[in-house]
């Protein structure tokens, strides 16, 4: 038997929402968003973590990335 369509796309948003949360971004010592990979605004003192906890501490989206 088949589960539901709408408990196939509520497991699908809930791993998408979890995986997002969980994504790598990167922050500054001086910024105060944070960025994708690769973003133009990265600088050198680009420090790796995780969205959540990026959020957590205050940052914001990029814009750009």
């Amino acid at each position: 038997m088949l589960p539901a369509v709408s408990d196939v796309q509520g497991r699908a948003a809930a791993y998408t929402v979890a995986e997002q949360r969980d994504a790598t971004v990167y922050i500054t010592k001086s910024g105060e968003k944070y960025h994708k990979a690769g973003c133009q605004y990265i600088n050198k003192s680009e420090i790796k973590t995780t969205k959540k906890e990026a959020v957590k501490n205050g940052y914001g989206a990029c814009k750009v990335c």
